[in-house]
């Protein structure tokens, strides 16, 4: 059974993820690769593929959402992607309060993304980061609460199977699991989480080459630890510098809680699928770092820092909860909660307040007779992330071979990302 308080919190953590989503959707809605390359694309890029490669793989769910969407007016587009993106993030909290009974870590995980990583919580293209955990963590607990995996279960994994190719980290998981269990659940994910590779990924790319990657791992793993300061830790924004941070942290409870955790786990399947389950999470740890730069950039880290909740609290859990931490849990919650509301007033206002978020709105609902576009100057980014408005005119066949289409940029104040199919 879990306690009433635990299940107040949850809800506070849900409510807190809500509010998140509304804020950062209404000041920023349809932010980075949502616009340039989903929005854009399928708004404005007539004859263009729905399945495509960005970054050197095919993120199928995003994809699929983003076209099925486009036929709806755009600002029910807008509405609709954070609202698809927060439904998976609510489902990685459920998930995550389900295996350690603890409302206290849902709520850290819902005021940590509110504040440091939103995309997590409103984002239509990062949701495949949510959306692999969830995989993960689905099958991990139906083998530690002796539950069967059930089609729900192959639902709510969708999104971190179709998301990108990393769900391969999760098959050796789902084997073990189907071959404890022999249910079709269990053997579909299995399946789904080997083929993701070879179907999600561009081979002809530099993140699809297998030597590459190995090579670049060893080469960046090397430089990590002859300058682990410079190398880990990145300063590109606040956000990515307090994400490496948190990651590296989380490193650290990973190895201890988890084997504290392995060690009062007593059957052996169930310590096999806890090890699977930390395996397939530094395993996208160590992909990154051979497909990316260094130091990393945020996202990369989400997946060990949720895994560190994890394994921390369901240790706790297990050791039982005294009176005086139930109310130290009270009282953090509390503060989460405050400074998480603060933060939002004080982004909102530095940002221009109610009417700047409205403005942006009110340009999207518009009927402009030609293109433009919404340029958030607060990014900073030259506008490469701005949303294209108005009518419809380009043509996939203008891109060729081009990254992005020619002239939008320059023509109409937005790119549109072209990619291969």
């Amino acid at each position: 059974m879990i306690d009433k308080p635990q299940i107040k919190f949850f809800h506070a953590s849900v409510t807190l993820a809500i509010l998140a989503c509304v804020f950062w959707t209404y000041f920023n809605f349809l932010a980075a690769e949502d616009a340039y390359v989903l929005f854009n694309r399928f708004n404005h890029l007539s004859d263009a593929p729905v399945f495509f490669y960005y970054a050197g793989y095919s993120s199928v769910f995003p994809q699929l959402v983003a076209f099925s969407l486009s036929y709806l007016p755009k600002i029910l587009q807008a509405v609709l992607y954070s609202t698809i993106a927060f439904f998976i993030f609510y489902t990685l909290l459920r998930e995550v309060f389900l295996f350690t009974y603890s409302g206290l870590a849902v709520v850290f995980i819902s005021a940590f993304c509110s504040v440091i990583y939103p995309a997590a919580i409103y984002n239509l293209t990062s949701s495949f980061w949510p959306g692999l955990i969830i995989l993960g963590l689905i099958g991990l607990r139906k083998i530690l609460h002796e539950v069967c995996l059930d089609w729900r279960d192959v639902f709510f994994c969708l999104p971190g199977l179709l998301g990108s190719p990393l769900a391969i980290v999760f098959f050796p998981l789902y084997l073990w699991i189907f071959i404890e269990r022999r249910d079709a659940s269990s053997g579909i994910i299995a399946v789904g989480a080997l083929v993701s590779y070879p179907l999600l990924t561009n081979h002809s790319g530099s993140r699809g080459e297998a030597e590459g990657l190995l090579i670049s791992l060893v080469d960046n793993t090397s430089k990590i630890i002859m300058s682990p300061l410079t190398h880990v830790f990145s300063i590109n924004s606040i956000n990515d510098f307090l994400m490496s941070v948190v990651g590296a942290i989380s490193i650290a409870v990973i190895f201890i809680f988890g084997v504290l955790l392995l060690f009062r786990t007593k059957e052996h399947d169930k310590k096999i699928a806890l090890l699977l389950f930390l395996t397939g999470t530094f395993a996208t740890l160590a992909i990154s770092i051979a497909a990316s730069s260094i130091p990393l950039q945020g996202r990369y880290w989400f997946p060990v820092v949720i895994a560190a909740v994890i394994v921390f609290f369901s240790y706790a859990h297990s050791l039982g909860l005294s009176r005086s931490v139930r109310r130290l849990q009270s009282f953090l919650v509390a503060i989460m909660v405050t400074l998480t509301l603060a933060s939002f007033a004080y982004r909102g206002q530095s940002w221009g307040g109610l009417k700047a978020g409205w403005s942006d709105w009110s340009l999207l609902v518009s009927q402009a007779p030609s293109l433009s576009a919404i340029i958030r100057e607060r990014h900073n980014d030259g506008g490469r992330w701005a949303i294209g408005i108005g009518s419809f005119e380009m043509t996939y066949s203008e891109c060729a071979d081009a990254r992005e289409h020619p002239f939008s940029r320059d023509v109409f104040g937005f790119g549109i990302y072209c990619g291969g199919s």
